[in-house]
């Protein structure tokens, strides 16, 4: 009787065939034993969405950071997005900091949020603040997060190039976000190769790509006030800050802070940076090897760096913060004089 109960079971699909579970196994594991020379399948190609979900820890905290949901879903949860189709897995560099799968969406995200972090400790803490003045904030912090995520968009350009398996096809990171460009293609996996001769040189690029994570909306919103918030982000990016750039020096520490983090949870060596005064530079990729090569990376480590109430420790960061932050609030431009800070 069970014997013609799991032939039954069969038929209809229900039970396996134990020959066909036994030859899935082999096929599993076969992909499981390690070949030399290793066998390049490439990064699997992930919605941006599922990609957010894997960052989750950061959404999560960057929400209880701006304590205004409104603001979430019209600004920064559409970049986030942003920033993910533009980047997906890739890694933010060949052997130094976030060089597994996923690394560059990671540090982005850290950087943009550690920064916010930075920004909010340095606001007032008493006397009056009016609704004008809570606003232009807003705004001003959008700003710096926006120059946190997009800080090593340059890297897409001068430091990696991307293909199909056959490198016939090769993504142009100024015509499309690189899931988009896959989708169009019918590519599942698609490949990475490092440039040669990369050293710092996202740095004078990574201005140029920031309207592909900072949409129009959300630009005229920060613009608002003026266009001290804009040029501060261009300045940020292109690493020349100008005398009143309030923006620029968070990043640089937010960067330095997320590197020196990932290095430790690694095993790697520490910045040189960290035995040094802060350096009003962009970390990353001097000490990366320039030969030019396809790799597939490891998953990258999630490392959450924040306590409890949501944010980084102070006095993890408050070390590393440029004396030019004791002075606060910042001066605003004379670029323009529609509000001022209170």
């Amino acid at each position: 009787m069970l014997k013609t109960i799991k032939l039954f079971l069969r038929k209809i699909g229900l039970l396996s065939d134990p020959s066909q579970t036994q030859e899935a196994l082999k096929d599993h594991n076969d992909l499981l034993i390690p070949r030399y020379p290793p066998i390049d399948f490439g990064i699997p190609l992930c919605t941006p969405e599922a990609l957010l979900e894997r960052n989750q820890d950061i959404v999560d905290v960057l929400r209880k950071n701006i304590s205004d949901q409104q603001l979430i879903d019209e600004h920064y949860f559409p970049a986030m997005l942003r920033l993910a189709n533009m980047v997906q897995q890739l890694p933010a560099s060949e052997k130094h900091h976030h060089r597994n799968m996923g690394g560059l969406l990671r540090h982005s995200l850290e950087v943009g949020l550690y920064a916010v972090q930075m920004a909010k400790e340095r606001l007032p803490q008493d006397g009056e603040i009016t609704q004008q003045w809570s606003i232009t904030n807003q705004r001003w912090k959008l700003a710096v997060f926006f120059a946190g995520i997009g800080h090593d968009l340059g890297k897409i350009v001068t430091d990696i190039s991307v293909t199909d398996r056959s490198t016939e096809l090769k993504w142009s990171p100024y015509s499309s976000g690189l899931y988009d460009w896959a989708v169009h293609n019918g590519i599942e996996n698609y490949f990475i190769h490092w440039q040669e001769g990369r050293g710092k040189k996202h740095i004078t690029i990574s201005s140029t790509l920031i309207d592909t994570v900072m949409k129009k909306d959300s630009l005229n919103w920060i613009s608002d006030d003026g266009n001290d918030n804009v040029i501060w982000i261009h300045e940020s990016l292109n690493n020349n800050p100008g005398e009143t750039n309030m923006i620029h020096q968070f990043i640089v520490v937010a960067d330095q802070f997320s590197v020196r983090q990932d290095l430790k949870s690694i095993g790697g060596r520490e910045l040189d940076a960290d035995k040094s005064p802060v350096v009003l530079q962009h970390t990353g990729s001097t000490s990366e090897n320039t030969s030019k090569k396809s790799v597939v990376p490891q998953s990258a480590p999630s490392t959450t760096l924040v306590n409890e109430s949501g944010s980084v420790s102070s006095s993890d960061v408050s070390q590393h913060l440029p004396r030019a932050l004791d002075s606060w609030p910042p001066k605003r431009s004379r670029r323009t004089t529609r509000t001022r800070w209170k």
